[in-house]
């Protein structure tokens, strides 16, 4: 627990129109007003004077903002959504701080679940061996979802439309509810031998396709897509399994097979990645009903009600929203794990549908910025709630944007982070309490 020390919080301030903030900025006035101009910045109370300095530059002058400030002359006009990234972006350390800051997320998730808690546990280690695919898997799941704790939970966002990348199609069905048997999934996702057996590990169901030992890889490669697929023709077991935007994409199968694409692109465009698993290819039809079988679960997407519609779903399958059903979530899942998992379809679409700020969910931000590439010059705000390396900060970060575009957060909420953020108030609700007398005992 570390709310004892100088801990970064959100300051804001609001006005009609960019002098009225200044003036509450110059005065020391916080606030928030609806509607109005919003300027909102991260800083402790030790860095108070420094961030206060630059965003009065920024607004007086134009001078560049820095990280944390944020200025809006009037909120962002659009919908919401949340995205969820996939497992392959977890890293040993991720969401230490953000617990460590506000440990009643956790507590929270563990009234949803009782496995995905303790799954970020191999992240916390000081060892130095290689995760497994399922501790990976998990562990990023495992952060969606604190994330989740904290967006929809802690500050009431309600999204108008869910996203996910590869594995985060799933957590989006656990985050937003429709699904509520996550420690059933994790379950099986173990028993199955899918991942550790099937589509990793020893790569039974792809030995028995290709009839001969796997030795399985999988490169993120910094090249436009059509350059990419040229290299491919003669790479009979090497497949485009993720393209992310116009100029990177991941390529995977026969590590031989890679390297050689690798290199006629340039051994400096790619990057090997640590996610060993068959999956965003044709061979993972080898497993197509045990995956279904896996994917196919008791489906209740949160409803809608008179002031708005219910939320959107979104599959990399047709890059187009569907209604989840057990049959229709696993044949989503499906249709993004057996083929290449495009993102530029599904993010277009949203935003053709009216999605104006995107949320990143999940370790690091490299979904938020394949979203900007894929957006180009449209306008958006796309945010994400964890940056390797920069702790509980990246987080506030993400969320004064959030504020100071004006997203909709529950009454009572920034209140209530700033008192968590401090230690003002019992941050658990999990009903323990200790009891002590009113006055010393005689």
């Amino acid at each position: 627990r570390r709310a004892e020390d100088d801990a970064p919080r959100l300051r804001g301030f609001s006005g009609a129109d960019r002098a009225a903030v200044i003036d509450a900025l110059l005065s020391g006035r916080e606030g928030l007003d609806e509607g109005a101009a919003r300027l909102v910045f991260v800083a402790s109370d030790g860095s108070l004077g420094s961030v206060r300095a630059r965003a009065l530059a920024h607004l007086e002058s134009g001078a560049p903002a820095g990280p944390g400030i944020h200025f809006r002359e009037r909120p962002v006009d659009g919908e919401v959504a949340f995205v969820f990234t996939g497992a392959g972006a977890a890293y040993r350390g991720m969401g230490r701080d953000l617990l460590e800051r506000l440990p009643g997320l956790a507590d929270a998730l563990a009234r949803r679940s009782r496995r995905l808690p303790r799954a970020l546990a191999w992240s916390f280690e000081d060892d130095s061996r290689e995760p497994e695919v399922l501790e990976q898997l998990w562990g990023a799941s495992a952060l969606c979802q604190l994330h989740a704790e904290l967006t929809r939970g802690l500050l009431g966002i309600e999204p108008d439309a869910w996203l996910g990348y590869s594995s985060g199609e799933t957590n989006a069905l656990l985050a937003s509810g429709s699904w509520t048997d996550a420690d059933a999934l994790v379950e099986e996702s173990e028993s199955s031998g899918i991942f550790t057996r099937e589509l990793g590990g020893t790569f039974a169901a792809v030995e028995k396709a290709w009839g001969g030992p796997v030795r399985w890889a999988s490169w993120t490669v910094l090249a436009p897509v059509a350059e990419v697929a040229a290299a491919l023709s003669s790479e009979e077991r090497v497949h485009l399994a993720i393209v992310h935007g116009d100029e990177e994409c991941v390529v995977s199968g026969d590590e031989d097979g890679c390297a050689r694409v690798v290199a006629a692109l340039g051994r400096g465009r790619g990057v090997r990645l640590g996610y060993p698993l068959a999956v965003h290819v044709p061979e993972l039809d080898a497993v197509k009903e045990k995956w279904l079988a896996l994917h196919r679960r008791a489906t209740t997407p949160p409803a809608g009600d008179s002031m708005r519609p219910p939320a959107r779903f979104y599959t990399n399958a047709t890059g187009r929203a569907y209604a989840p059903t057990p049959e229709s979530c696993a044949e989503a899942i499906l249709g993004q794990a057996n083929r290449t998992l495009d993102l530029r379809p599904t993010v277009l679409r949203a935003w053709e549908d009216g999605v104006r700020v995107f949320v990143e969910h999940g370790p690091q931000a490299a979904c938020g910025r394949w979203i900007r590439a894929i957006l180009g010059g449209r306008e958006a705000l796309v945010v994400s709630l964890d940056r390797k390396g920069q702790g509980i900060e990246a987080t506030l970060d993400a969320l004064a944007a959030l504020v100071a575009a004006g997203v909709p957060l529950r009454d009572g909420a920034l209140e209530k982070l700033d008192a968590l953020l401090r230690g003002a108030v019992p941050s658990t609700g999990s009903g323990r309490s200790l009891a002590f007398p009113s006055h010393p005992p005689a």
